[in-house]
């Protein structure tokens, strides 16, 4: 009789763990898909060019927050006329008119530079959603 106790503990003890562990599991595979989604609007917001955190009329150029109404049209030389594209819109043979700047204000690109598809990559990589380019 001790031994039926005992093996009916055991397996009370077994279908307990493997509850548990069925539960952990569930919980993992909602945050692993949840994570999976955070990942792919990351992604598709890195495709698009777009910055995360600006909703302001504000857009970040060569790693610079510019307001619509601060672009002249005309490069800082003033010699040049220039636009802000989107890095979306870039196409190889394009022409910086300014440098494209990391985050932190070292030099990305120089100012006139002509753009490669690898250049392009470069800019999205670093999250820089416009450049200014020679027309």
């Amino acid at each position: 009789m001790n031994t039926l106790i005992i093996g009916e503990v055991v397996l009370i003890v077994i279908l307990f763990l493997l509850f548990v562990a069925i539960f952990l599991i569930k919980i993992q595979s909602q945050k692993v898909r949840m994570h999976t989604r955070r990942l792919r609007e990351e992604f598709e917001a890195y495709k698009s060019g777009y910055v995360s955190g600006i909703n302001t009329g504000q857009t970040r150029m060569a790693g610079q927050i510019v307001t619509p109404s601060s672009y002249t049209g005309t490069s800082s030389e003033g010699n040049r006329a220039s636009r802000i594209t989107p890095v979306t819109e870039l196409r190889p043979g394009d022409k910086l008119a300014k440098e494209a700047l990391y985050e932190n204000g070292t030099i990305l690109l120089n100012k006139g530079t002509i753009l490669t598809k690898h250049y392009i990559d470069k800019l999205r990589e670093n999250f820089i959603a416009e450049v200014e380019v020679e027309i």
